[in-house]
């Protein structure tokens, strides 16, 4: 059939049809595209709903396609008298063009360009997206002439409104059975089962609980001398152990600082740096070292960064992944995709009236919920837990909740004038997490955990209130985003059992580099070859650290900083996006907010630290394990950038 003699209302069922298969297709090369990239099966998961998200968008845009193209026929313009496979042809390539466009070009400038300023920017990213536009471009002719082949002379019926449709139902069904079939399967098999008893040679080992909270600064706790807010849980962990008052994080923001926790290598090492990148299988993860032991393993994770999706859930026999609440019946799958982050995008901006965390992250009330049942079910065994907590991380929430939140992604810069009252927002973060830890270890006193255990309390890394111009984390390495709290309660050590060395403090070095050997030191397990920690038990035989090492690879910005005694030199790339000095030295001692640059005045001493410096990174890359970079599915790009990443 011509289109002289197709009528407005078949313009609209071919526009319609052809848009929602075009559609489908964007959604099925997305989460192809993430598979192939990953090198995970994982992603699959997201394949129902692409598929339905990107068909409903694309059946929205072909209609208004067969709109125009309606109306250019009814006014009697001249037609080309093409054929109805033409017609549905030039409509699915023009739905899928454009989508392909948008959604590669956001691929690129986030994912392999990092949202590197220097390269998604000038000529550079010009010519990036020029290059880009040509091969979209390319790429939906070819796929305009070879669907309007097939359909004149092979596949004539997906033309016509009922095959299309039913060529639709087939790519749902595929990608229902994709999607689902895994976790219907493993439903079926039955969930993680409780360890039966204590194995008879971790009787005499104690059980060890891990708990990180994301972006607690140390210096915001009364332990550590703050006096604007309180946190008498906290504190009270800390006069039934350790506080090590010279802990520092290798990097400023959650995964390669997390990363660095759970396998004691620097980030250079460990390969977890970038927004795509997964933690390699390579590595050995303090979990698998345990499950090897014997120990039941366990992990409650809160931010994406950490999740199965990153490969944090190595030698874990449960690992949860608190997933916040999604909009649009999205799942964590589902929510990395571009289409669920331009609708979330609309929602927060124009839609919700107020900011509520279970949006961003699960709250410390919801991660008891999760963990309390579990330290029930899982008592009488032995067992590792890691227990993460997101509340200090922005959006940062009045409390109780009221709606009221400020949120990095919608306030990138705010006014210097508020700092102050986002620093009060983040103390009551601060003190709604001490309550609910407080809740956590009445618990495992209640249930005669406590005073056995090896309970190690932790963060990330910290939190920037405009001390040097600037807001949130991950992109300097001042010390207010290093200094990070450690606070060790060693097993039997809460008085009365034995008062010696409860409430005393560590003053030498201490890293997150640290802390996985410390675990193993205790429980008598040997550290793999491969981890460049040390332990920091007291009495411990290792020497420790003499100097504090950290780095970044994050949005452009290629930080390093070392740290010895009183001196520390930080260092950036040239033209970095946050605007740093390339070299800055300070000393902490006269100096410990970091405001006078000494570089120029201590030419000496720069020199001095820079070698130490150089030899730490050499040494950290040539213990590099092969890293693995991923395309971040866009939900997980979604979720990131909620979280301000």
């Amino acid at each position: 059939m011509s289109e002289s003699r197709t009528s407005f209302l078949g313009h609209l069922a071919t526009g319609a049809t052809a848009g929602l298969l075009a559609g489908a297709k964007v959604g099925i090369l997305e989460v192809l595209l993430l598979v192939v990239l990953k090198g995970s099966l994982r992603d699959l998961e997201a394949l129902f709903y692409a598929v339905v998200a990107y068909s409903v968008f694309g059946l929205v845009g072909g209609l208004g396609l067969g709109v125009l193209g309606g109306l250019w026929c009814s006014v009697g313009w001249r037609k080309p008298g093409w054929t109805r496979a033409s017609l549905w042809a030039t409509y699915a390539a023009a739905v899928f063009g454009p989508a392909a466009f948008v959604i590669s070009k956001y691929r690129v400038e986030r994912d392999l360009l990092g949202e590197n300023p220097a390269l998604t920017g000038g000529v550079t990213g010009t010519l990036i997206l020029l290059g880009l536009l040509l091969v979209v471009a390319l790429a939906t002719l070819a796929l305009w002439f070879v669907a309007r082949w097939l359909l004149a002379r092979r596949l004539r019926l997906v033309a016509r409104p009922l095959g299309s449709l039913g060529l639709y139902a087939a790519f749902v069904v595929v990608a229902a059975l994709l999607s689902y079939g895994p976790a219907l399967a493993g439903a079926l098999q039955g969930g993680a089962k409780t360890p039966a008893g204590i194995p008879p040679d971790l009787r005499d080992r104690p059980n060890v609980i891990l708990i990180m909270a994301d972006t607690l600064r140390a210096d915001r706790m009364s332990s550590y001398g703050y006096t604007g807010n309180q946190t008498p849980h906290m504190d009270a962990l800390a006069v039934d152990g350790v506080r090590y008052t010279q802990m520092s994080a290798q990097a400023s923001w959650t995964k390669p600082s997390v990363a660095t926790q759970l396998t004691s290598l620097y980030p250079s090492s460990h390969q977890a740096i970038r927004k795509p990148d997964l933690l390699p299988s390579d590595v050995v993860m303090i979990s698998e070292v345990l499950q090897e032991a014997g120990y039941h393993t366990a992990g409650f994770a809160n931010n994406v960064n950490v999740a199965p999706t990153f490969n944090f859930d190595q030698g874990y026999d449960e690992y949860v992944f608190l997933e916040p609440s999604y909009h649009f019946f999205a799942s964590e799958s589902s929510s990395q995709l571009a289409v669920y982050q331009g609708l979330r995008q609309i929602n927060e901006r124009f839609l919700s009236r107020g900011k509520y965390p279970q949006y961003f992250y699960q709250p410390a009330e919801v991660v008891n919920e999760h963990v309390l049942p579990w330290l029930e079910s899982n008592q009488d065994s032995r067992f590792f837990l890691f227990i993460h907590y997101m509340d200090p991380h922005d959006p940062y929430f009045a409390h109780p909740f009221d709606g009221e939140g400020v949120a990095r992604v919608s306030t990138p810069n705010p006014d210097p004038a508020q700092a102050a009252a986002l620093s009060q927002l983040y103390d009551g973060e601060v003190s709604y997490l001490d309550d609910y830890l407080g809740r956590l270890f009445a618990v495992l006193k209640q249930q005669g955990l406590y005073d056995d255990a090896l309970i190690v309390l932790t963060g990330d890394h910290g939190e920037e209130f405009f001390e040097h111009g600037g807001w949130w984390h991950g992109t300097t390495l001042y010390e207010e985003q290093l200094a990070v709290p450690l606070i060790i309660k060693y097993p039997k050590q809460a008085p009365p059992q034995n008062p010696v060395g409860a409430g005393t403090t560590d003053d030498e070095f201490a890293r997150s580099l640290d802390i996985a050997p410390t675990i193993l030191d205790v429980l008598g397990v040997p550290a793999p070859e491969t981890w460049q920690g040390v332990s920091v038990r007291p009495g411990a035989e290792a020497p420790r650290a003499e100097a504090l090492f950290a780095e970044e690879d994050h949005e452009g910005n290629v930080l390093h900083s070392i740290r010895t005694g009183h001196a520390k030199l930080i260092t950036a790339n040239e033209g970095n996006p946050r605007g740093l000095p390339t070299t800055e030295l300070f000393d902490l001692r006269g100096d410990p907010g970091e405001l006078t640059n000494l570089a120029a005045e201590e030419p000496d001493t720069v020199r001095l630290l820079q070698a130490a410096l150089e030899r730490i990174v050499a040494f950290a890359e040539a213990s590099a394990v092969a890293g693995q970079s991923g395309e971040l599915d866009a939900a997980t790009r979604e979720r990131l950038r909620q979280l301000g990443y």
